[in-house]
């Protein structure tokens, strides 16, 4: 097994898909931050169309590993879009 130790830890995912698009928000341990770093999940329409953005008024820097785990979390997640099925 191969062992990821700088990935960011998630401890707990909601986001869900709908006709109207896919919201919900994602939670990644940060130690030795006691708060974890939450991820916005928003789009509109088809679900291969969303964007990841840190919550609204977390100032800390370094967001870029949580965004990038974010974003492979929801490719692997997404349900397809209707070009994609068969």
């Amino acid at each position: 097994m191969v062992s990821a130790p700088n990935r960011p830890d998630l401890s707990l995912i909601n986001v869900a898909f709908d006709p109207h698009g896919v919201h919900g928000h994602m939670f990644f341990r940060d130690p030795p931050d006691t708060e974890p770093r939450r991820v916005i999940v928003d789009g509109t329409g088809d679900a291969a169309s969303y964007r990841v953005k840190p919550a609204h008024g977390d100032k800390r820097g370094g967001w870029e590993p949580f965004l990038t785990e974010a974003g492979w979390l929801m490719a692997l997640i997404r349900p397809d879009a209707l070009e994609e099925r068969s």
